[in-house]
């Protein structure tokens, strides 16, 4: 009869707790949009962050899919430019 043990190198004990690094990111772009908001004037911040709001509020009304193909369809073309 065979009494090996062939589940010997299964490991049962939790991973050790690392930061995420998609939060990591958010938390990242948060602090520096904070850190933005008190140094430039809110005006011009107005202005830097209308094309990106634009582009996030277009991605949701396609979801993000469909924006995604788009966005890569439109970046092959501006490369062959």
């Amino acid at each position: 009869m065979d009494k090996s043990n062939h589940f010997h190198n299964l490991r049962f004990e939790r991973q050790a707790w690392f930061l995420n690094p998609r939060l990591a990111v958010v938390a990242i772009s948060l602090a520096v949009f904070s850190l933005a908001w008190f140094i430039i004037p809110s005006t011009f911040l107005f202005f830097l962050l209308l094309l990106p709001i634009a582009g996030v509020v277009w991605a949701a009304s396609y979801g993000w899919r469909h924006a995604l193909t788009i966005l890569v369809g439109w970046l092959h073309r501006l490369e062959k430019l």
